[in-house]
Protein backbone atom coordinates (compact mmCIF):
# COMPACT_ATOMS: atom_id res chain seq x y z
CA UNK A 1 0.00 0.00 0.00
CA UNK A 2 0.88 3.79 -0.91
CA UNK A 3 0.10 6.55 1.22
CA UNK A 4 0.54 8.68 -2.01
CA UNK A 5 -1.46 6.64 -3.76
CA UNK A 6 -4.97 5.81 -1.44
CA UNK A 7 -4.78 9.66 -0.62
CA UNK A 8 -4.94 11.12 -4.26
CA UNK A 9 -7.19 8.35 -5.10
CA UNK A 10 -9.83 8.99 -2.85
CA UNK A 11 -9.51 12.70 -3.39
CA UNK A 12 -9.72 11.52 -7.15
CA UNK A 13 -13.45 9.35 -6.44
CA UNK A 14 -14.60 11.94 -4.51
CA UNK A 15 -14.23 14.64 -7.04
CA UNK A 16 -16.19 12.29 -9.29
CA UNK A 17 -19.00 11.90 -6.97
CA UNK A 18 -19.53 15.71 -6.96
CA UNK A 19 -18.78 15.43 -3.16
CA UNK A 20 -17.06 17.58 -0.16
CA UNK A 21 -14.63 16.27 2.31
CA UNK A 22 -17.39 16.67 4.74
CA UNK A 23 -19.97 14.88 2.21
CA UNK A 24 -17.80 12.11 2.41
CA UNK A 25 -16.97 12.84 6.31
CA UNK A 26 -20.78 12.60 6.45
CA UNK A 27 -21.36 9.18 5.01
CA UNK A 28 -18.64 7.60 7.05
CA UNK A 29 -19.67 9.06 10.43
CA UNK A 30 -16.38 10.42 10.90
CA UNK A 31 -14.77 14.11 10.89
CA UNK A 32 -13.96 16.00 8.00
CA UNK A 33 -10.40 16.47 9.34
CA UNK A 34 -10.01 12.64 8.91
CA UNK A 35 -10.75 13.00 5.05
CA UNK A 36 -8.71 15.66 4.58
CA UNK A 37 -5.08 14.21 6.57
CA UNK A 38 -5.88 11.38 3.75
CA UNK A 39 -5.90 13.43 0.94
CA UNK A 40 -2.98 15.76 2.19
CA UNK A 41 -0.57 11.93 2.65
CA UNK A 42 -0.69 12.30 6.11
CA UNK A 43 -2.42 9.63 7.27
CA UNK A 44 -4.44 6.45 5.89
CA UNK A 45 -7.88 5.16 6.62
CA UNK A 46 -7.91 2.47 9.87
CA UNK A 47 -8.81 -1.09 8.35
CA UNK A 48 -12.72 -0.32 9.98
CA UNK A 49 -13.48 2.42 7.49
CA UNK A 50 -12.32 0.42 3.98
CA UNK A 51 -15.79 -1.50 3.91
CA UNK A 52 -17.84 1.43 3.97
CA UNK A 53 -14.83 4.06 1.86
CA UNK A 54 -15.45 1.50 -0.95
CA UNK A 55 -19.19 0.79 -0.91
CA UNK A 56 -19.06 4.67 -1.03
CA UNK A 57 -17.39 5.17 -3.73
CA UNK A 58 -18.37 1.98 -5.46
CA UNK A 59 -15.18 -0.10 -5.54
CA UNK A 60 -13.78 -3.06 -4.29
CA UNK A 61 -11.40 -2.70 -1.07
CA UNK A 62 -8.40 -4.38 -3.46
CA UNK A 63 -8.96 -1.13 -5.48
CA UNK A 64 -8.70 1.40 -2.59
CA UNK A 65 -5.92 -1.21 -1.58
CA UNK A 66 -3.93 -0.08 -4.46
CA UNK A 67 -5.43 3.15 -5.55
CA UNK A 68 -6.71 2.70 -8.65
CA UNK A 69 -9.70 1.39 -11.01
CA UNK A 70 -9.40 -1.89 -12.67
CA UNK A 71 -10.61 -2.75 -15.88
CA UNK A 72 -13.99 -4.69 -16.38
CA UNK A 73 -11.87 -7.48 -17.32
CA UNK A 74 -9.66 -7.13 -14.19
CA UNK A 75 -12.49 -6.88 -11.85
CA UNK A 76 -13.42 -10.28 -12.25
CA UNK A 77 -9.92 -11.41 -10.88
CA UNK A 78 -10.58 -9.83 -7.59
CA UNK A 79 -10.31 -12.12 -5.31
CA UNK A 80 -13.41 -12.43 -3.19
CA UNK A 81 -11.60 -14.20 -0.15
CA UNK A 82 -9.33 -11.82 0.38
CA UNK A 83 -12.25 -9.18 0.31
CA UNK A 84 -13.85 -11.33 2.80
CA UNK A 85 -10.89 -11.10 4.48
CA UNK A 86 -10.19 -7.49 5.43
CA UNK A 87 -14.04 -7.06 5.94
CA UNK A 88 -14.02 -9.99 8.62
CA UNK A 89 -11.00 -7.82 10.32
CA UNK A 90 -13.01 -4.45 9.35
CA UNK A 91 -15.88 -5.99 11.39
CA UNK A 92 -13.81 -7.38 14.22
CA UNK A 93 -14.59 -10.92 13.33
CA UNK A 94 -10.85 -11.90 13.94
CA UNK A 95 -11.50 -15.82 14.28
CA UNK A 96 -12.92 -15.72 11.08
CA UNK A 97 -10.18 -13.62 9.34
CA UNK A 98 -7.76 -15.87 10.68
CA UNK A 99 -9.64 -19.01 9.03
CA UNK A 100 -9.44 -17.06 5.73
CA UNK A 101 -5.87 -16.17 5.88
CA UNK A 102 -4.88 -19.83 6.23
CA UNK A 103 -6.22 -20.74 3.04
CA UNK A 104 -4.73 -17.32 0.74
CA UNK A 105 -1.82 -17.96 -1.27
CA UNK A 106 -0.31 -14.30 -1.23
CA UNK A 107 -0.17 -13.96 2.90
CA UNK A 108 2.69 -11.94 3.08
CA UNK A 109 1.75 -8.98 0.17
CA UNK A 110 -2.15 -9.38 1.62
CA UNK A 111 -0.44 -8.47 5.15
CA UNK A 112 2.26 -6.09 3.84
CA UNK A 113 -0.78 -3.81 2.29
CA UNK A 114 -3.50 -4.15 5.58
CA UNK A 115 -0.50 -3.38 8.26
CA UNK A 116 -0.50 0.45 8.17
CA UNK A 117 -3.91 0.50 8.20
CA UNK A 118 -4.73 -2.34 11.33
CA UNK A 119 -4.64 -2.00 15.07
CA UNK A 120 -1.92 -3.11 16.61
CA UNK A 121 -3.64 -5.57 18.51
CA UNK A 122 -5.39 -7.66 15.89
CA UNK A 123 -2.40 -7.04 13.14
CA UNK A 124 -0.48 -9.15 16.30
CA UNK A 125 -3.44 -12.02 16.64
CA UNK A 126 -3.38 -12.63 13.05
CA UNK A 127 0.15 -12.68 11.91
CA UNK A 128 0.58 -14.91 14.97
CA UNK A 129 -0.97 -17.35 12.75
CA UNK A 130 1.47 -16.88 9.61
CA UNK A 131 5.22 -18.39 8.92
CA UNK A 132 7.12 -15.31 8.77
CA UNK A 133 9.92 -15.10 5.58
CA UNK A 134 13.18 -13.44 7.68
CA UNK A 135 13.61 -12.11 4.19
CA UNK A 136 11.01 -9.60 4.59
CA UNK A 137 10.34 -8.34 7.65
CA UNK A 138 11.62 -5.08 7.36
CA UNK A 139 8.08 -3.51 6.25
CA UNK A 140 6.23 -5.18 8.81
CA UNK A 141 8.74 -3.95 11.68
CA UNK A 142 6.63 -0.46 12.42
CA UNK A 143 3.78 -2.52 13.27
CA UNK A 144 4.36 -5.41 15.50
CA UNK A 145 3.80 -6.18 18.49
CA UNK A 146 5.95 -7.80 20.78
CA UNK A 147 4.58 -10.97 20.74
CA UNK A 148 5.06 -11.34 17.29
CA UNK A 149 8.61 -10.13 17.50
CA UNK A 150 9.28 -12.94 20.01
CA UNK A 151 7.96 -15.58 16.89
CA UNK A 152 10.32 -13.79 14.90
CA UNK A 153 13.55 -14.37 17.18
CA UNK A 154 12.55 -17.75 18.33
CA UNK A 155 11.94 -18.78 14.78
CA UNK A 156 15.49 -17.18 13.19
CA UNK A 157 16.77 -19.21 16.59
CA UNK A 158 15.44 -22.52 16.28
CA UNK A 159 15.61 -22.57 12.57
CA UNK A 160 19.55 -21.43 13.17
CA UNK A 161 19.14 -18.53 10.51
CA UNK A 162 20.03 -16.03 13.56
CA UNK A 163 22.45 -14.13 11.15
CA UNK A 164 19.64 -13.52 8.32
CA UNK A 165 17.76 -11.64 10.51
CA UNK A 166 17.86 -7.93 9.25
CA UNK A 167 19.21 -5.24 11.09
CA UNK A 168 16.18 -3.00 10.70
CA UNK A 169 14.91 -5.35 13.27
CA UNK A 170 17.47 -4.06 16.12
CA UNK A 171 15.47 -0.91 16.87
CA UNK A 172 12.03 -2.38 17.57
CA UNK A 173 13.40 -4.99 20.07
CA UNK A 174 13.42 -5.10 23.91
CA UNK A 175 15.51 -6.34 26.24
CA UNK A 176 14.04 -9.81 26.70
CA UNK A 177 15.00 -9.96 23.09
CA UNK A 178 18.05 -8.40 22.84
CA UNK A 179 18.92 -11.26 25.80
CA UNK A 180 17.56 -13.54 23.64
CA UNK A 181 19.81 -12.71 21.21
CA UNK A 182 22.98 -12.31 23.10
CA UNK A 183 22.72 -15.81 24.70
CA UNK A 184 22.13 -17.41 21.64
CA UNK A 185 25.56 -15.70 19.95
CA UNK A 186 27.16 -16.88 23.34
CA UNK A 187 26.08 -20.34 23.80
CA UNK A 188 25.90 -21.42 19.67
CA UNK A 189 28.93 -22.99 18.18
CA UNK A 190 29.34 -20.71 14.55
CA UNK A 191 29.38 -16.79 14.73
CA UNK A 192 28.29 -14.10 13.05
CA UNK A 193 27.96 -10.34 12.99
CA UNK A 194 27.24 -8.23 15.53
CA UNK A 195 28.29 -4.96 14.37
CA UNK A 196 25.11 -3.56 13.76
CA UNK A 197 23.47 -5.06 17.06
CA UNK A 198 25.86 -3.01 19.67
CA UNK A 199 24.70 0.45 19.64
CA UNK A 200 20.78 -0.90 20.41
CA UNK A 201 22.25 -2.83 23.71
CA UNK A 202 22.18 -1.28 26.99
CA UNK A 203 25.38 -1.30 29.90
CA UNK A 204 23.96 -5.13 31.37
CA UNK A 205 23.97 -6.60 27.25
CA UNK A 206 27.67 -4.99 26.66
CA UNK A 207 29.09 -6.46 30.12
CA UNK A 208 27.91 -10.09 29.14
CA UNK A 209 29.35 -9.73 26.04
CA UNK A 210 32.69 -8.15 27.41
CA UNK A 211 33.10 -10.68 30.22
CA UNK A 212 32.33 -13.39 27.29
CA UNK A 213 35.12 -12.28 24.36
CA UNK A 214 37.47 -12.16 27.64
CA UNK A 215 36.94 -15.56 28.54
CA UNK A 216 36.89 -16.76 25.32
CA UNK A 217 39.84 -14.72 24.33
CA UNK A 218 37.94 -13.30 21.65
CA UNK A 219 39.57 -9.69 22.29
CA UNK A 220 39.26 -8.93 19.26
CA UNK A 221 35.20 -8.69 19.11
CA UNK A 222 35.58 -5.80 21.40
CA UNK A 223 37.16 -3.49 18.45
CA UNK A 224 33.76 -3.61 17.07
CA UNK A 225 32.17 -2.74 20.21
CA UNK A 226 34.23 -0.59 21.85
CA UNK A 227 33.07 2.75 20.74
CA UNK A 228 29.26 2.04 22.26
CA UNK A 229 31.17 1.23 25.75
CA UNK A 230 30.56 4.19 28.86
CA UNK A 231 33.80 5.62 30.53
CA UNK A 232 33.38 2.38 32.90
CA UNK A 233 33.02 -0.34 30.42
CA UNK A 234 36.01 0.55 28.52
CA UNK A 235 38.24 1.15 32.22
CA UNK A 236 37.31 -2.32 32.54
CA UNK A 237 38.66 -3.45 28.88
CA UNK A 238 41.33 -1.82 29.32
CA UNK A 239 42.22 -3.04 32.42
CA UNK A 240 41.87 -6.15 31.71
CA UNK A 241 43.76 -5.75 28.56
CA UNK A 242 46.79 -4.85 30.61
CA UNK A 243 46.33 -7.71 33.14
CA UNK A 244 46.54 -10.35 30.10
CA UNK A 245 48.90 -7.98 28.23
CA UNK A 246 46.98 -8.51 25.23
CA UNK A 247 48.79 -5.40 23.59
CA UNK A 248 47.74 -6.32 20.18
CA UNK A 249 44.01 -5.24 20.18
CA UNK A 250 44.21 -1.19 21.67
CA UNK A 251 45.32 0.37 18.02
CA UNK A 252 42.10 0.22 16.81
CA UNK A 253 40.55 1.08 20.27
CA UNK A 254 42.97 4.03 20.27
CA UNK A 255 40.48 6.55 18.76
CA UNK A 256 38.09 5.92 21.45
CA UNK A 257 40.15 5.92 24.80
CA UNK A 258 40.62 9.25 26.92
CA UNK A 259 43.98 10.87 27.93
CA UNK A 260 43.68 9.10 31.53
CA UNK A 261 43.19 5.57 29.82
CA UNK A 262 45.99 5.95 27.27
CA UNK A 263 48.52 6.72 30.07
CA UNK A 264 47.60 3.20 31.67
CA UNK A 265 48.03 2.02 28.65
CA UNK A 266 51.12 2.98 27.76
CA UNK A 267 52.89 2.26 31.87
CA UNK A 268 51.79 -0.62 31.75
CA UNK A 269 52.78 -1.84 28.35
CA UNK A 270 56.73 0.53 29.02
CA UNK A 271 56.63 -1.61 32.40
CA UNK A 272 56.22 -5.21 30.45
CA UNK A 273 58.83 -3.89 27.83
CA UNK A 274 56.19 -4.93 24.47
CA UNK A 275 57.95 -4.69 21.15
CA UNK A 276 58.61 -1.22 20.02
CA UNK A 277 56.65 -1.99 16.31
CA UNK A 278 53.71 -2.05 18.90
CA UNK A 279 54.40 1.15 20.71
CA UNK A 280 55.32 3.19 16.85
CA UNK A 281 51.56 1.68 15.85
CA UNK A 282 50.18 3.66 18.72
CA UNK A 283 52.32 7.45 18.04
CA UNK A 284 49.16 8.48 15.87
CA UNK A 285 47.29 8.76 19.06
CA UNK A 286 49.29 9.67 21.53
CA UNK A 287 50.17 13.39 23.11
CA UNK A 288 53.11 14.98 23.51
CA UNK A 289 53.85 13.71 26.84
CA UNK A 290 53.32 9.94 26.50
CA UNK A 291 55.16 9.93 22.86
CA UNK A 292 58.54 11.53 25.74
CA UNK A 293 58.05 8.93 27.67
CA UNK A 294 58.10 5.99 25.25
CA UNK A 295 61.20 7.48 23.79
CA UNK A 296 63.03 7.70 27.06
CA UNK A 297 61.93 4.52 28.00
CA UNK A 298 63.12 3.11 24.67
CA UNK A 299 66.40 4.67 25.06
CA UNK A 300 67.91 3.09 28.27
Amino acid sequence: MNINNVGNFIAQLRKEANMTQSDVADALHISHQAVSKWERLESLPDITILPELAKLFDISIDELLNGKKKALEEKESINLEEETFINDLATQKVEEAKEILKKLENKAELLKEIAPITKPKVLDEIMEEVEIDLDQIEEFLPFLGANVLDKIINQAIVSGKVARLQSEIYPFLNNEHKNQLIDHYINQKQEYDLDDFYPFLNGNHREKLINYFFERNKIINLEDLYPFLSKEEKDLVIERICQNSSYEYIEDMMPFINGEQKDKVVQKALNDKIDKSILSDWAPFLNQEQLTRIILKSNK
